[in-house]
């Protein structure tokens, strides 16, 4: 009989991420991560998300919640992320007609997805102007260098 497990908390892979990725970016940048906007849901806020909660406390990151789907809480930029990511990958033609044969290989995929939609693509957003959000960052930290 194949052995089950209980599915992993949606907290714990955004710890994982948070620590492997995101707070690694910023470091590179010269940047302190000080707050963190989450959805106010129980993955988040609840009582069982205590270790996720406990490591925002330990690095110092004020949680800051929103109310998940109204994106005037959070400038829809949650919401758009997520639209996104399910055009450009999970509905592409491409990925839905491709058989993925493991787990690495679809987040291999997703991963080189998520590069190109951070640093290669473009966006017309009022905010970025045809710039793409890794010209966006460079761009901040120029000013903000000017400025010290």
């Amino acid at each position: 009989m194949p052995e089950t497990h209980a599915p992993t908390p949606l907290h714990y892979y955004c710890k994982i991420l948070l620590h492997n990725e995101v707070l690694l970016f910023y470091s590179e940048k010269g940047l302190e991560v000080q707050g963190l906007l989450t959805y106010n849901s129980k993955e988040f806020c609840g009582g069982e998300v205590r270790p996720y909660r406990l490591y925002l406390e330990l690095k110092e990151i004020e949680q800051r919640t929103c109310a998940g789907g109204a994106p005037q809480t959070n400038s829809g930029f949650g919401e758009h992320f997520n639209r996104t990511g399910l055009d450009a990958f999970f509905r592409e033609e491409a990925v839905r007609s491709k058989l993925y044969e493991s787990v690495e290989i679809l987040q291999r995929d997703l991963d080189e997805c998520l590069y190109y939609h951070n640093r290669e693509r473009p966006y017309r957003g009022y905010m970025n102007m045809g710039r793409r959000h890794i010209e966006r960052i460079e761009e901040y930290l120029q000013n903000a260098r000017k400025q010290d």
